[in-house]
């Protein structure tokens, strides 16, 4: 069973499939790197996020989402994913530019109101302390999995990063420490 962000998505406007490419991206170093994951990780997918739909979960898999914030759609500039899995969990990295700061806070204060995972389990919030302007951080506890992840905004980026694996291994101490990383390459 594997526990991620519902921004996560699948569609025409998700981005590639499985590659490595960075599509010429400028926000391409910006997401995790492959020796910044945890042990057993290795590249899934990578490629740039071709409009807002690509960052946010799809309705077809959650009809109930609440309608996205006026501008939002016409806000989205560019944006780049990078996504890694392994026998025991996963990771994904994250980085929009908005057209400005404003947007980009409607967008994780959107963000926030998303469902984590597909189950039906609350998580718990974690403070988001030290990450860009405004953000906020989860913990998933589900029987012997947990996720946890982090979304935040920094100028007009919003950046996101999400664990997942088994319980005692991916917690907001292990997540905590790569969205530093993220967040001090968006500067």
């Amino acid at each position: 069973m594997l526990v991620v962000l519902a921004v996560s998505c699948d569609g025409p406007d998700a981005g590639p499939g499985p590659s490595g490419g960075d599509g010429g991206s400028a926000l391409a170093p910006v997401v995790l790197l492959a020796g910044e994951v945890p042990e057993g990780l290795e590249p899934d997918r990578a490629g740039p996020i071709l409009s807002i739909r690509g960052m946010l979960p799809p309705r077809r898999r959650f009809p109930n989402l609440p309608p996205h914030p006026e501008g939002l759609r016409e806000g989205f500039v560019e944006g780049y994913r990078r996504s890694f899995t392994g026998p025991n969990g996963a990771a994904s990295s994250t980085v929009v530019r908005m057209i400005d700061p404003s947007v980009a806070s409607a967008l994780v204060a959107y963000l926030r109101l998303l469902p984590v995972g597909g189950h039906a389990a609350m998580p718990e919030e974690v403070p988001a302390t030290g990450l860009g302007e405004e953000g906020y951080g989860w913990h998933l506890l589900v029987p012997r999995r947990e996720s946890s992840g982090y979304v935040w905004r920094s100028g007009d980026l919003v950046a996101s990063v999400t664990l997942s694996g088994p319980v005692g291994g991916v917690g907001p101490e292990t997540s905590l420490p790569l969205a530093e990383r993220v967040d001090g390459r968006l500067a």
